[in-house]
């Protein structure tokens, strides 16, 4: 993956996709159908680090988890700062 400070030169937005990949389905060792969990921690660090755009078969829950996610680290800033 890139680091944050790499990937802020990017002139075009960055798409990531790694939904259901062979590579999470190997750490996981499991077949297509139960890599929602690796591809929902991919899509949150890819969206972390960065990338604009994350294709997905799973969108609903996708963006369930970025919105938790988001949610929760606003969450923490506030308090940080209260």
């Amino acid at each position: 993956m890139l680091d944050s400070a790499s990937s802020t030169i990017l002139v075009s937005p960055l798409l990531v996709g790694m939904s259901r990949k062979s590579m999470v389905g190997q750490l996981l060792n499991v077949g297509p159908a139960e890599r929602l969990s690796g591809s929902l921690a991919c899509a949150v660090i890819a969206a972390m680090q960065g990338a604009q755009i994350v294709r997905v078969h799973d969108v609903k829950e996708t963006v369930e988890a970025l919105r938790v996610v988001e949610a929760t680290l606003a969450t923490k800033e506030n308090k940080r700062y209260e």
